[in-house]
């Protein structure tokens, strides 16, 4: 496998040693789904949640275990989620173009799936067209069946499940629960970044797959290890990061693996012999010249309460309080119905979440760089 340009990753996964510890959680994935255990992760989204499974995957081939990544994020009814399962499944077994067709047209020939490859990873892909419940139903059932035929035990996640959740298909968590119930070969790995919505699919008594599976909330990493690991990989470019800046830099980030990374990555990228906070600072600043035309577009787009507010949470950092009197005098908030109202239009709009682990909200906002533009832009122009 071909060394990273760049060993500060912001997209995919490419081997252990690009990737920051983490081995208390795949000991416990392990622990769990190689002993018939089903597993739901959930994180905020930037924290690591998909480059863990992809790190978990990596470490259990050794094993002779058969691994089938399913991204349903962008997925809208139950047809596109088999789609992106038929097209996982099959990937995980085809070592090439050719075995994923001849497999492909093996096992789903009867629904006639048209080929094409995409053009950012040159992949195959299969669409077809799914019509009634039963070709549904039947399509679904041949996926796990092709997967159960196989000699080594397989462990499928599903990631951003919650998902399912906006599907027009009301009946789809009983779907899968009921086929899922039947595998003998097969583990689980649900993974998402709505806790709330995940915890209400696995402990609601009403609920298919409720009591179905353990659960993993992933955390910040370890400080130590991530300052080392930082340090590390610009000393093997023969660039000397200052301790003080990568402290800078974790803090400044809140710890979120994706804005470190993105932020490790751009200072990497200028080969400085030395580096300090100042350097630090600049490719913050080059960050922000990226993405303000996007950051300025949410002034346009949001009513004036909602931005108000969202400026507000940013410049508190977190808010436990955000109906508080003392909180809504010092930022002009209005009253607290109209703050309840926008903190819920917020959250729906996934601009803040509650990072709590508790009945007690702690609001911040989603998006650490445009949190961290927000206070800039307030500080340096008034606005």
């Amino acid at each position: 496998m071909k060394k990273p340009d760049n060993p500060f990753l912001i997209s995919g996964y490419h081997s252990p040693p690009y990737f920051c510890n983490r081995n208390d959680e795949v000991k416990h994935l392990e622990e769990s789904l190689l002993n018939g255990r089903n597993i739901t992760l959930f994180s905020p989204r930037r924290l690591g949640k998909t480059g863990l499974i992809h790190h978990f995957f990596y470490r259990i081939r050794e094993k002779k275990i058969n691994s089938v990544y399913v991204d349903i994020f962008g997925t809208e009814n139950l047809s596109q989620f088999i789609r992106q399962f038929a097209n996982a499944a099959i990937r995980s077994i085809a070592v090439n173009k050719e075995k994923f067709i001849e497999k492909a047209m093996k096992f789903f020939g009867s629904i006639r799936p048209q080929f094409s490859f995409n053009e950012r990873s040159g992949m195959p892909e299969m669409t077809f067209a799914l019509q009634s419940d039963r070709e549904k139903g039947k399509t679904l059932d041949d996926i796990f069946d092709f997967l159960e035929s196989q000699r080594q035990p397989n462990v499928i996640a599903f990631d951003e499940f919650q998902q399912i959740n906006e599907y027009p298909e009301k009946n789809t968590e009983k779907l899968l629960r009921s086929s899922i119930q039947q595998l003998k070969n097969s583990q689980f790995l649900f993974s998402g970044s709505q806790r709330h919505l995940l915890l209400s699919m696995f402990s609601d008594a009403k609920r298919a797959f409720y009591q179905s599976t353990g659960f993993l909330s992933l955390k910040k990493l370890n400080r130590t290890e991530y300052f080392n690991f930082i340090s590390i990989h610009f000393k093997k470019d023969r660039q000397i990061i200052e301790p003080e800046a990568v402290d800078f830099i974790l803090d400044w980030t809140k710890g979120y693996t994706f804005y470190t990374q993105d932020i490790c990555n751009k200072i990497f990228l200028s080969h400085y012999k030395k580096i300090t906070i100042a350097e630090v600072k600049k490719a913050i600043q080059e960050i922000f010249y990226e993405r303000e035309v996007i950051y300025y577009n949410y002034r346009k787009i949001l009513p004036e309460q909602q931005y108000r507010l969202l400026k507000a949470i940013a410049a508190e950092d977190i808010v436990t309080e955000p109906t508080g009197q003392n909180f809504i005098n010092k930022h002009g908030l209005g009253n607290p119905s109209t703050v309840r109202k926008s903190l819920k239009a917020l959250m729906e709009k996934e601009l803040i979440y509650d990072s709590s682990l508790n009945e007690n909200a702690s609001y911040e906002v989603y998006d650490v760089f445009l949190e961290k533009w927000l206070v800039f832009m307030e500080q340096n122009n008034g606005r």
